[in-house]
């Protein structure tokens, strides 16, 4: 309890990151990650993968000195986050002194913040028994929470820490090193899979994407990573991104709904762009009323006329879009 913290501060801190949160490049099909490996056994010869769940949550360094939580610092932009030490106390599966007789003299823990679904559902119950307002889905509220400046306001929150990585210690694989992390008290979610061939990684996203809506929290693909550490510095990064991971993205959630009229929006350069005005429609936690048809092309290319059912996704699981239009109810027309 005496390290457990419970004041608030005006605003989060800056801090540059040891070494740089790099983010993930993303391949969508068997084509292109046929490609990523390929690449792989072509400059290594390494056939043996990790697969991991790639969690939708909110990414966390976590800093210890000989085994004691000295800072929290939020991914930001890859080469600075904030400072959430306070906040990152509160949540209860993060270690405050890691486990065993003789730690690490420095430990950096990477991994992901998430809210289990159940613990969204809960707590959305409680703000509406409060006439607060409600969170609309776990990675919102994850990066929510855990960003407030009241590290008070997180204490019993449904947060929890699951890792991924890490640096201060030499492992001679990616397995091995959350192995490790689980000795010294860090909660896995489910361990790694390891396989070496394309037809095991797709198999098991196959699996994955039939039992996704089973699993607790929420993930949105595969990460698969080259499971021997020491072919990691053979092939490198670029500025962005590490060329021994990426992530299998799972296909968009698509959902029908209805268009109700198409307005036209004059940006600052004088652009006139198209939006779309459907009826609102849950998707991933967010509710869509509003998609981007980019254009009249756009317009004219997938038949819309008003009253249109459509079908809507979030491309990249953000970015709403129309797919493409499934029926006409009326015979109105958009007057391009």
């Amino acid at each position: 309890p005496t390290s457990n913290v419970g004041y608030g501060v005006s605003s989060l801190t800056k801090v540059k990151h040891t070494h740089p949160m790099l983010s993930l490049g993303n391949v969508f099909d068997s084509v292109q990650l046929n490609n990523f490996v390929t690449e792989i056994i072509k400059k290594t010869g390494e056939v043996d993968l990790s697969l991991e769940y790639k969690y939708d949550g909110l990414a966390l360094s976590l800093h210890y000195d000989k085994g004691v939580l000295v800072r929290a610092v939020t991914r930001g932009d890859g080469t600075e986050g904030e400072d959430v030490t306070n906040n990152s106390k509160m949540i209860a599966n993060i270690p405050l002194q890691l486990k065993g007789d003789h730690p690490p003299e420095y430990l950096e823990v990477r991994g992901e913040v998430v809210v289990p679904r159940k613990g969204l559902e809960l707590l959305n119950i409680q703000l509406v028994e409060k006439g607060l307002k409600t969170y609309s889905n776990p990675r919102n509220t994850a990066a929510g929470l855990i960003r407030n400046t009241d590290s008070a306001k997180l204490r019993n929150k449904p947060l929890a820490f699951y890792p991924y990585d890490c640096y201060g210690v030499d492992k001679n694989s990616v397995s091995a090193s959350l192995d490790y992390l689980s000795d010294l008290g860090f909660d896995l979610f489910s361990k790694p899979k390891i396989v070496n061939s394309i037809e095991e990684i797709n198999s098991f996203y196959q699996d994955t994407i039939n039992d996704r809506d089973k699993i607790s929290i929420d993930i949105d693909g595969l990460v698969i990573k080259v499971n021997d550490s020491s072919k990691h510095d053979i092939l490198g990064t670029n500025s962005k991104e590490p060329k021994w991971a990426i992530a299998y993205k799972f296909p968009p959630v698509e959902k029908a709904t209805k268009l109700k009229r198409i307005d036209w929006q004059v940006g600052r350069t004088g652009v006139v762009t198209p939006v779309g005005v459907v009826e609102p429609v849950n998707i991933g936690g967010a509710v869509i009323r509003n998609v981007s048809l980019y254009n009249a092309n756009e317009v004219k290319r997938l038949n819309l006329s008003l009253g249109s059912h459509v079908v809507v996704c979030r491309r990249g699981d953000v970015i709403p879009k129309i797919v493409k239009c499934i029926r006409l109810l009326n015979s109105d027309v958009c007057h391009l």
